[in-house]
């Protein structure tokens, strides 16, 4: 037997929240696919303590097992099909950030709101900070059981804003998930900073402005440079653009100048982590 007054009062209401769906506005209806998968997409979550998971459980299980009354009012059927919690740990790490911009990242990561489809699916999701502020914007098309399309609009520290289409394998299970990058914007003071789009043959292009500044965008080394008597210095302020182009394992890069002429063009290998991201490698020429 859960101990309610041990469990989180967002999970109590997220409980009862699913519980409104359909049917029986304070059980879990046995029949009602939708109000099961909400209430497994809730417990996949990172911030649940033990308790909570039993809560949860409880209500999977037991078919006569009611949700608690939300400041003692009576459930109204829950029309939106959504639910909201505490999102306990911003995107990214803080292990190289100031003190400030840690703060601005609690700030903007505040409260999570999810949106479920009659399935139960989740289809929309939205990250709000502490002042109300739309941080994310998220829009999910469950393509089949265990893979997802996820359109996002992300604000980030530094004002930039990227939007990105990926391909999300493994839904059920979050640890083993991989991404699938399609296409990935950046922008920053309403200037294209970075694009990165994958084509039809399975290459990806990625291209750099160097001109629109973000600190999300880095220009790889120009690690041939060295071979002659300009600086790096003075080779990236030539800089205007930057093309990458992945494909079978091989990264060829070009560098241009304002007038669009190619300066120097480097090859080398990459691969792909979980998340979809190239990690590149460079051989120095003897």
């Amino acid at each position: 037997m859960v101990d309610v007054s041990k469990v989180s009062q967002w999970v109590q209401k997220a409980v009862a929240d699913i519980a409104a769906f359909e049917g029986k506005l304070n059980k879990i209806d046995k029949d009602s696919t939708a109000e099961k998968n909400a209430l497994s997409a809730l417990l996949a979550g990172n911030n649940l303590t033990p308790d909570d998971r039993d809560y949860i459980e409880g209500f999977m299980l037991d078919k006569n097992a009611k949700a608690e009354k939300i400041n003692g009012l009576k459930p109204k059927k829950n029309e939106s099909r959504s639910i909201e919690m505490p999102y306990n740990e911003p995107i990214g790490t803080f292990e190289n950030q100031s003190a400030d911009e840690v703060n601005k990242l609690k700030s903007m990561f505040s409260k999570m709101h999810l949106f479920f489809d009659e399935e139960g699916n989740v289809a929309r999701q939205e990250i709000r900070g502490t002042d109300g502020e739309l941080t994310v914007l998220s829009s999910v098309k469950h393509i089949n059981e265990n893979e997802m399309e996820m359109n996002t609009e992300q604000k980030m520290i530094d004002g930039s804003v990227i939007t990105s289409k990926v391909i999300r394998n493994g839904a059920k299970n979050l640890e083993d998930a991989t991404y699938k990058i399609l296409d990935r914007v950046i922008k920053k003071d309403n200037k294209i900073a970075q694009e990165e789009h994958t084509n039809p043959d399975g290459s990806t292009v990625r291209t750099t402005y160097w001109s629109a500044k973000s600190m999300f965008v880095a220009i790889p080394s120009p690690i041939h440079i060295i071979k002659t008597e300009q600086s790096i210095e003075e080779f990236l302020a030539q800089i205007d653009k930057v093309e990458e182009v992945f494909k079978d394992g091989v990264v060829t890069v070009k560098y241009y100048n304002k007038d669009n002429e190619l300066i120097l063009s480097q090859e080398g290998h990459y691969t792909q982590d979980r998340s979809g991201y190239f990690i590149t490698q460079f051989q120095m020429e003897e």
